[in-house]
């Protein structure tokens, strides 16, 4: 008798675990869901992309032409059409796991409502919007509450809120005034010119006894073909010294391009300028001394 009391014992603990998996497996907020796709588009239909930061208060704008992506706040200036990419592929591949509230009031303390937010994302094709995404608190690292739009159920997302930066500045390709080397013949400066042959940069007029140092004409080289800023615009109200900084950059199909590097009055700033766009570069004071020649004797190999 005792044991089948046991038998009947373990059975019904047996059946009690059986309903408490069952549950929490049907329990809409359990962590023990399947994962699913939070949201339901197809990155390649995505030609517009709005970014919202502090309930509205900061936007970025990103717009697809062709194949790359502008920044209409910057000109039209160009975005880092691979960063932009990136962010909609994270976005479409983007499962919730763990649904952790279902009212307002909870999505109102995790900051997911549509007029009290960290950060949103909406997704347009054409007019259209095909996704619409709101942040609110983090929970820990690389996880934040998010909620669908339309929808009342708050996820605990897997996902960096950096990604959706409100700054248009940190969207600019920053690559986007990069010249390979391959492509340019000379670079002229005022009183020596920089010639590339054989794959490396070599001086004009020298003595023929004299050496090149190679290592400093291919940085110096770098450094122009490769330039660094900060920030750029359309207009800016600085006022500039009359005077500038100015080389110039041939290419191999015989085109010509025209830099001049401008300091701004009474401030230790200076703004790059290139002849075959209108906007104007905010350069660090690191990279404006680098860009800045020596004398031409300077490189050329000691004896």
């Amino acid at each position: 008798m005792v044991k089948y009391i046991k038998t009947l014992s373990l059975v019904l603990v047996a059946q009690l675990v059986l309903v408490g998996v069952l549950l929490i497996d049907n329990d809409p907020l359990s962590a023990k869901q399947t994962p699913q796709q939070l949201l339901s588009f197809s990155g390649e239909s995505v030609d517009r992309l709005v970014i919202e930061a502090e309930s509205g208060e900061k936007i970025v704008e990103l717009i697809k032409q062709d194949s790359d992506w502008k920044l209409p706040e910057l000109g039209g200036f160009q975005a880092d059409s691979e960063k932009v990419s990136s962010l909609i592929e994270d976005l479409e591949k983007l499962e919730s796991s763990w649904i952790v509230a279902r009212d307002e009031n909870t999505a109102k303390r995790f900051k997911t409502l549509d007029d009290s937010f960290e950060k949103r994302a909406t997704l347009y094709n054409g007019d259209q919007i095909v996704a619409k995404l709101t942040l609110g608190t983090s929970p820990g690292y690389k996880r934040v509450f998010g909620r669908v739009d339309g929808q009342n159920a708050v996820h605990d997302l897997t996902f960096n809120t950096y990604q959706l930066d409100e700054d248009p500045q940190d969207w600019a390709d920053k690559d986007a005034l990069n010249i390979a080397a391959e492509n340019v013949t000379e670079i002229r400066f005022e009183g020596f010119t920089l010639i590339r042959k054989d794959g490396k940069w070599l001086l004009d007029q020298i003595d023929e006894a004299a050496q090149v140092d190679l290592n400093e004409t291919e940085r110096l080289a770098n450094r122009l073909l490769q330039p660094r800023y900060n920030e750029v615009a359309k207009e800016v109200a600085e006022e500039f010294e009359n005077s500038s900084q100015t080389f110039t950059i041939v290419k191999t199909d015989g085109s010509e391009l025209t830099y001049h590097l401008k300091k701004v009055k009474g401030q230790d700033q200076h703004y790059l300028q290139v002849s075959n766009n209108d906007y104007y570069f905010k350069v660090p004071n690191f990279a404006v001394e680098n860009m800045t020649p020596k004398k031409k004797e300077e490189y050329l190999q000691k004896s």
